[in-house]
């Protein structure tokens, strides 16, 4: 019986939980935690820290593949703090992923090419959505 040749590209080069802010699923937990921080109370020290979070998130969605990762890791900040109690540890991640995202080396032409049923999908939803404002104020906008 041949060996199946897993190649180099198609195995994660770092599990989700290697990640500091990552915490991995224990007894009594339905899944990882995707935001298990600390603040350290000072702001400037916890944006600085967690600019370094959002580097290495980058790099883990690079080096995976998996681009998705990014809503968990968003969702579990927002589960983790209540009303408007948010960190530098917060403000630090997000202005590094902002960052990343405005100085991509890829045009939005190709972005929106590369997903052009979702860009079509929303501006449709944009669409209908002025057409029924429209429709509510008798044709004033």
């Amino acid at each position: 019986m041949a060996k199946s040749k897993v190649s180099q590209k198609d195995t994660p080069r770092q599990e989700i939980t290697d990640l500091p802010f990552v915490k991995k699923r224990t007894k009594g937990m339905e899944r990882n935690h995707f935001w298990a921080v600390k603040p350290t109370e000072d702001y400037t020290k916890d944006c600085q820290i967690d600019a370094t979070y959002g580097a290495l998130a980058l790099e883990y969605m690079i080096e995976n593949n998996n681009p998705y990762i990014l809503t968990s890791f968003i969702l579990d900040m927002a589960r983790s703090y209540r009303d408007d109690d948010h960190h530098g540890i917060e403000v630090g991640f997000l202005h590094f992923i902002g960052e990343a995202a405005v100085s991509c080396p890829l045009p939005l032409s190709y972005m929106l090419a590369k997903n052009e049923q979702k860009y079509r999908r929303v501006m449709r939803y944009f669409d209908n959505m002025e057409e029924d404002e429209e429709e509510a104020t008798g044709g004033e906008v």
